[in-house]
């Protein structure tokens, strides 16, 4: 181990946000994360496939969160949410992820 303390954080149900605050500090804390796994022999390793997808989904989250955040404030109009939803499609297909190009989730313009 490096001797760094490291801290993850929980997600919290009640607020789906807390997901990206939580892959965050898991994406930060892999190289801990590996060593305690493999110090305390950990059936399952993860790897770097296994970071590689957090990243992604962490990636494809934050736009959402962003216009999540946005849109929730008191401000917020149908015309500021017209500007708000376009910028988050656009950030999302600008990213290289198959989660943040899932069709399911939203429709391209």
């Amino acid at each position: 181990m490096t001797g760094r303390e490291s801290e993850l954080h929980l997600d919290i149900k009640t607020r789906w946000i807390s997901i990206t605050t939580m892959l965050d500090s898991i994406i930060k804390s892999e190289l801990a994360i590996r060593e305690t796994l493999t110090e305390f022999n950990a059936t399952y390793q993860l790897d770097s496939v296994d970071f590689d997808a957090l990243n992604n989904l962490l990636c494809a989250m934050e736009p959402i969160k962003l216009a999540v955040e946005r849109l929730s404030q008191d401000d917020a109009t149908l015309v500021s949410a017209d500007v708000i939803l376009e910028f988050m499609f656009k950030k999302l297909s600008m990213i290289n992820s198959e989660i943040s190009h899932n069709k399911k989730f939203y429709n391209k313009k």
